[in-house]
């Protein structure tokens, strides 16, 4: 590497600050730990042809957002500079998006909105209980030790396609939806409890303000405008709305690496998946969900497989019912049909998804769908129905109504 290069690049990866320690600790340099880890040799090769590798094994400490062979395989032809000389700059420049100065932690990392690349580009963080995603790259597995900073896995190249834009492009139109909810239930919470000769005034324009805020698909504006209806019970309908604004998913199992958020109640967002392997069986006749839980049950409990949530289903026209549980892994098990269930791979998809409390029913699934429909229709330009309606149950029968959580999605592309 040239000493001009050397200096450069030391110098946008100029050490921050830390006194946390990755749990994970190894002795060998960044480029060894993941030689040593296997599924990093595309871009181990990357970094040697943009000679970045002998820099990654310096003193250091460096963080590094590591994209498995696979998030290079399933790249657009053409996607990934080459090692040419006129491609270098573009390969360099790459590369660095996925390097950061000092050892960040990934516990630091949730509590940022961005983090500096060495390329000087702020990468959008994104994190809740349950991922976490910088610059629109789920992380896989975090705090992987190095002797000079820390490796995590990421579930794709970042910066390369429009996709990667559109990602954070998405990231960040759900941030700000997120605070405008947040205000929208301040402003509810602070009319409902109103009193005086001004009380229904401050209600009512809670509930215009509802209507504006929130898109015509989504069911939480159906609260506003039931209650802004002439023999609304304008109080009941706000509280409503609250409950539903503050309302909170929990889980009784973890999800896989890399997967979304559940989508909040009543509202209609894009989610992406990323690649994941899962179990499934098809049902026909009576009780097909309880018959097609346990068999599912049978195989996980069998093979010493840990549970995992949401549980994906399908409903056929001809009346069959499939449901998969997910791997938590995709190295666990492999494809192939075993008896009565089948083992498969499902490539990363995008969905369009909404939000739903309480139990489950057909009449609800049905306005959900609805919602969907009408979002894509406002969208048809961009966007267009691809597959079959799913949903995505996050709690077993256990759970109360009014803590129940459920998905209802449908794959989406982009209409052109």
């Amino acid at each position: 590497m040239s000493t001009a290069l050397l200096g450069i690049l030391l110098t946008l990866l100029a050490p921050l600050t830390t006194t946390e320690e990755a749990p994970d600790r190894s002795e060998a340099s960044i480029p060894e730990r993941l030689r040593e880890m296997g599924e990093f040799g595309r871009l181990l090769g990357a970094l040697e042809a943009a000679e970045l590798a002998e820099l990654l094994g310096g003193p250091g400490p460096f963080t590094v957002l590591a994209p498995r062979d696979e998030a290079f395989v399933r790249l657009p032809a053409g996607a990934l500079p080459g090692a040419e000389v006129a491609d270098r700059e573009r390969l360099v420049a790459l590369l660095k998006r996925h390097v950061i100065g000092g050892r960040r932690l990934a516990a630091e990392i949730r509590g940022l909105e961005t983090l500096e690349s060495a390329a000087g580009e702020k990468l959008l963080v994104v994190a809740d209980e349950r991922a976490t995603l910088i610059g629109g790259a789920a992380v896989l597995e975090a705090d992987l030790g190095a002797a000079n900073g820390v490796i995590h896995v990421v579930d794709r190249v970042i910066g390369v396609a429009d996709a990667e834009a559109e990602t954070i492009a998405e990231l960040k139109a759900r941030r700000e939806a997120a605070r405008n909810r947040a205000a929208l239930a301040k402003r509810v919470e602070t009319a409902l409890a109103a009193e005086g000769p001004d009380a229904e005034a401050k209600r009512r324009a809670a509930a215009e303000a509802a209507r504006t805020a929130l898109a015509p698909e989504d069911l939480l504006r159906r609260r506003a405008d039931t209650g802004l209806a002439e023999d609304g019970d304008l109080e009941d309908a706000l509280s409503r709305l609250l409950s539903d604004l503050r309302f909170r998913p929990f889980s009784e199992a973890p999800s896989p690496a890399g997967f979304p958020e559940a989508t909040p109640v009543g509202c209609v967002e894009i989610r992406r998946y990323p690649a994941h392997r899962l179990v499934r069986t098809t049902i026909k006749g009576v009780a097909p969900s309880t018959r097609a839980f346990f068999r599912l049950f049978e195989h996980i409990d069998s093979n010493e497989i840990a549970m995992t949530s949401p549980v994906p289903t399908e409903r056929g026209e001809d009346g069959t019912m499939t449901m998969a549980f997910l791997y938590g892994d995709e190295k666990i098990g492999k494809p192939g049909e075993l008896g009565e269930v089948e083992v498969v791979d499902v490539a990363p998809r995008t969905v369009l998804s909404i939000g739903m409390r309480g139990y489950e029913n057909e009449q609800r699934r049905e306005a959900a769908v609805a919602a969907l429909e009408a979002w894509l229709a406002r969208h048809a330009e961009e966007w267009r129905r691809e597959g079959r309606v799913r949903t995505m149950g996050w709690n077993s029968p256990m759970v109360s109504a009014q803590r129940r959580f459920w998905e209802v999605q449908i794959p989406i592309v982009r209409a052109r």
